[in-house]
């Protein structure tokens, strides 16, 4: 659990096949100090009519800080976004950060070769 919020999520790899198991806590009472917790259950899903539109009232509602600790649970858990995701207006800010990252190891890479004393960094010309 990455962040400190009213929701907190846990997402394991079940022990019996591929899926996930998310699991949710929310923190209740006038003292959050005492650790009292509510514990979400099990979703129920009800039977529609084929055309039949969802349900007026979600099945959870949770702020941006809540849906990024989910996120973060579930990255940590493997899942990365889909492909179709990634779009083209977002691959330029992608493509920059993977350069940075790879500045970042190689400068770390050659930092360690310094340390080991094989090789000078280019800041130390």
């Amino acid at each position: 659990m990455s962040m400190e919020t009213d929701l907190q999520f846990v997402v394991v790899r079940s022990n019996f096949d591929l899926n996930l198991e998310i699991h949710c806590r929310q923190r209740i009472g006038p003292d959050l100090s005492q650790g009292q917790y509510a514990v979400a259950k099990t979703v129920i899903f009800e039977k529609q009519d084929a055309g039949g539109c969802m349900v007026h009232e979600p099945m959870i509602r949770v702020d941006r800080g809540d849906a990024e600790s989910l996120m973060d649970e579930l990255w940590i858990a493997g899942i990365r976004p889909s492909k179709r995701i990634i779009e083209p207006q977002n691959t330029d800010h992608m493509n920059g950060e993977i350069d940075w990252l790879r500045g970042v190891a190689d400068y770390l890479m050659k930092r360690n070769k310094l340390t080991q004393g094989e090789a000078k960094l280019e800041t130390d010309k």
